[in-house]
């Protein structure tokens, strides 16, 4: 998912990017929820802050801060539920970025190594 998250935010089309943006942010929560699984911790609260902040925090080496991630899945909100959104979009140098950040996370999380190159595999 996370090289299929890397090309989408690649492309000069506003949608393609866009989707790249939204799925940095399910790779980031899914990672939280993996971490609570491996660590048998039950989530108590479900939103991306509270799993952000009680598992990748807590757990992971040296994950990107709270405020960084923040500032990204703040913007995934502002775009993807206001009809605004399709005239007005991100802009695509943040959903480049933020895919990085997921990177940064699986990292840090240990599901990748640092330089792993990840393959995309469509079925």
């Amino acid at each position: 998912m996370y090289q299929l998250a890397f090309e989408l935010a690649q492309s000069k089309e506003t949608m393609l990017y866009e989707l790249g943006h939204y799925l940095a942010d399910n790779i980031i929560l899914k990672i939280g929820m993996i971490v609570a699984k491996e660590n048998q911790v039950s989530i108590k609260d479900n939103s991306f802050p509270g799993i952000y902040q009680d598992f990748i925090i807590k757990y992971c080496k040296e994950p990107p801060s709270y405020s960084e991630i923040d500032q990204y899945h703040k913007q995934r909100n502002m775009f993807q539920h206001k009809l605004g959104s399709i005239e007005y979009s991100i802009k695509q140098a943040w959903a480049i970025d933020y895919v990085r950040k997921a990177k940064e996370v699986m990292i840090s999380a240990e599901i990748i190594d640092k330089d792993q190159k990840i393959p995309i595999q469509i079925f």
